[in-house]
């Protein structure tokens, strides 16, 4: 024992559930260590002389909807509830002889614009519909060609488009700006030094 370091006391404590070591120097863990190895030499009882062995489950036995312990069956067997159920399975029928009636599909209607088909209920949903619109209006109006110009590619003409949409942009900030300015200007109160 004098041999051991202090945390190989404190594994061993820990290994046979010897209760306080945490807090002690080395000495008293060893003088601890001894206590109880006298105190479990006078009291050595095995657990297995003490605790009763498990018992084996029993294997059930499924009748009547329900499981039931193989020693039961026979007792099981003899009862009114078997006989009551043998007698109303007795003229059982093969439930996919008569199958269950599906239900009525709702008609759809097919888009005369785009040609998908929707529900009735839904019409205001698919007219509002991102499939619908590009059916109906397949490209913007800014980028189709007018007339006198020249076929530019899609990349041109997406650019131009775009060109066009921040100059507008532009246009209606500045007028805004200018608005706010004039309005600020007008509702300041004017100062009078003399």
């Amino acid at each position: 024992m004098e041999t051991k370091t202090v945390r190989q006391l404190h594994d061993y404590c820990r290994e046979n559930n010897i209760r306080g070591y945490s807090k002690l120097r080395k000495s008293e863990l060893i003088e601890l260590i001894q206590q109880q190895r006298t105190s479990e030499s006078v009291f050595q009882f095995h657990d297995d002389l003490f605790s009763e062995p498990k018992k084996e489950r029993e294997a059930k036995v499924k009748c009547c909807g329900q499981y039931y312990k193989q020693s039961y069956m026979a007792k099981h067997l003899h009862s009114k509830k078997h006989q009551t159920y043998e007698k109303a399975n007795a003229f059982s029928f093969d439930a996919s002889l008569f199958p269950k009636p599906k239900k009525a599909r709702t008609p759809q209607i097919k888009c005369s614009d785009c040609g998908t088909y929707y529900k009735p209920a839904l019409k205001g949903h698919h007219l509002r519909s991102i499939v619908h619109r590009r059916a109906v209006d397949p490209t913007p109006k800014a980028l189709e060609p007018k007339a006198s110009e020249t076929k530019k590619s899609t990349y041109q003409s997406l650019k131009s488009w775009l060109m066009d949409q921040v100059k507008s942009f532009n246009k209606t900030f500045t007028n805004w700006l200018f608005q706010r300015r004039h309005q600020s200007q007008l509702n300041r109160p004017s100062t009078l030094t003399i």
